[in-house]
C-alpha cells in the first residue's frame, strides 16, 4: 500500500518516508531506502526503512499508526531484534507526527544524525 511518491524508484508507504528521505538527499546524506536483510519473501526476512551512511551504516525507521504500532506487538518486537542483530546496534526510531514536511524532517535529522 503505497501514496504514490517515490525514493530510490520504490513507493514510499507513507508521506513521512518521503519528505524524511527527501530531507536526507537535500542534505546530501547516502542512503538506501526499504532496504531488505535476507531473500525478499522469505521468512525472516526484513525491511528497514532507511540505511543511513553516517558515517556507518546507521538503521532507522519511521514508526506510524499502520507498519510500525506505537506500542509494538511481538511480531514488531522481534522484527527490531533482527535489525539490531544485523548491524549490531538499535535502530533510531522516529515518530511518523514528527515528520509532517520536509522542513521538519531536516530539523528531525539533525538532531538524530552526525
Amino acid at each position: 500500500m503505497g501514496v504514490g511518491v517515490y525514493l530510490q524508484g520504490k513507493e514510499c508507504d507513507s508521506m513521512p518516508e518521503y519528505y524524511f528521505g527527501t530531507a536526507l538527499d537535500k542534505m546530501g546524506y547516502v542512503f538506501n531506502f526499504h532496504w531488505k536483510i535476507g531473500l525478499s519473501g522469505t521468512s525472516g526476512s526484513v525491511e528497514v526503512d532507511f540505511i543511513v551512511d553516517a558515517p556507518s551504516p546507521t538503521p532507522i525507521e519511521i514508526l506510524g499508526d499502520y507498519w510500525h504500532p506505537a506500542i509494538a506487538g511481538e511480531e514488531e518486537t522481534i522484527r527490531l531484534a533482527k535489525i539490531k542483530e544485523y548491524f549490531k546496534r538499535e535502530p533510531i526510531l522516529v515518530d511518523a507526527k514528527l515528520i509532517h514536511s520536509v522542513n521538519a524532517a531536516m530539523v528531525v535529522i539533525r538532531e538524530i544524525l552526525p
